[in-house]
């Protein structure tokens, strides 16, 4: 610095041109504050890793496929499967206790046996039905429901399984489908 102030001196420049070689002598200012942050969390649960809240619909809660049958068929078992698990499984907040229920399918009571029935959109339907147990001895009725323990923070799996009747071979070959309305209260 004095080497500078000296060259000015000599060159005889003046002291505002002098003052531009000299290094700056003012402080950083500086301005702190905060910034707020909040959540609210509500209750909810992830059905087959998908995240629900109440109110929400269209859900997958899986599929039930009996495959494939000869059109003679006397009985065919499935398991409902979710999310790659042998049931629907589900989680949610902790201290929630849900039910399960099935409220309808598309077709119930269309088929002479069986609560719920698969068409084939040309009249035909192919009965079935939903149990607890996999001995399919505990059958779950339209608007049962399905009680889980509360919850602690680990999944808990509704293990559903399906047995489809046939017709003694009254029954044309082909796809037969339904869907069924299911609701998970907490």
């Amino acid at each position: 610095m004095g080497t500078r102030l000296i060259r000015c001196a000599r060159l005889g420049a003046s002291l505002q041109a002098c003052m531009l070689f000299l290094p700056t002598l003012a402080q950083a200012q500086a301005i702190s504050g905060v910034i707020d942050s909040s959540i609210t969390l509500v209750d909810g649960c992830v059905i087959n890793g998908s995240e629900a809240s109440g109110g929400d619909t269209g859900v997958d809660f899986g599929d039930i496929d009996f495959g494939t049958a000869p059109a003679v068929f006397d009985a065919e078992d499935s398991t409902v499967a979710g999310g790659g698990a042998n049931g629907v499984e589900v989680l949610c907040s902790p201290g929630v206790e849900p039910t399960f229920a099935l409220t309808s399918g598309l077709n119930d009571g269309a088929a002479s046996e069986g609560l719920h029935a698969m068409a084939n959109g040309a009249g035909d339907f192919v009965g079935y039905s939903l149990y607890r147990d996999a001995a399919r001895t505990d059958l779950i009725g339209l608007g049962e429901t399905v009680a889980l323990t509360t919850f602690d923070g680990t999944p808990q799996v509704i293990e559903l399984y399906g047995r489809a009747f046939g017709a003694g071979g009254a029954l044309p070959s082909g796809t037969y489908t339904d869907t069924l309305s299911v609701e998970l209260t907490f």
